[in-house]
């Protein structure tokens, strides 16, 4: 995947969260794309942040076919129910070369939480007590 403006629909599936006495996030990360070449699978997390009703988590994966690790960070705005105008930003970096092989909001700041708008399901942000679960 060398093409960080491929296009297409993606279908995403994640929960992410730290579980008691845990100083790193744990969780399932799951991106696939229309386009074949985005087939991502996040393995560990180094960080979530939920801040309002939006959480940002970074971590490395794989990449369909890539026997090589890659970097990610997501954005998920839950902007209420039922999910109609909730958001996702996906990146996905060469964690050896430091390109950028996929970002669906390329261009913007990794601060920013400006996403794409998902058009089926629903994204929720949930606290419980000090753990956090996006």
């Amino acid at each position: 995947m060398t093409d960080p403006t491929a296009q297409g629909k993606i279908v995403f599936a994640m929960v992410v969260k730290y579980k008691r006495g845990r100083s790193t996030p744990d969780g399932n990360f799951i991106v696939k794309a229309t386009d074949p070449r985005v087939s991502f699978h996040g393995k560990t997390f180094d960080w979530l942040v939920v801040t309002g009703n939006c959480a940002k988590f970074q971590g490395i994966g794989r990449l369909l076919k890539q026997n090589r690790d890659f970097g990610f960070l997501a954005t998920v705005c839950d902007h209420g129910e039922p999910g109609s105008s909730d958001t996702i930003r996906v990146k996905f970096w060469d964690k050896n070369r430091g390109t950028i092989v996929y970002d669906n909001g390329m261009g913007a700041s990794a601060a920013s939480y400006d996403g794409t708008v998902i058009d089926r399901g629903n994204i929720q942000i949930h606290r419980y007590g000090n753990h956090l679960r996006a």
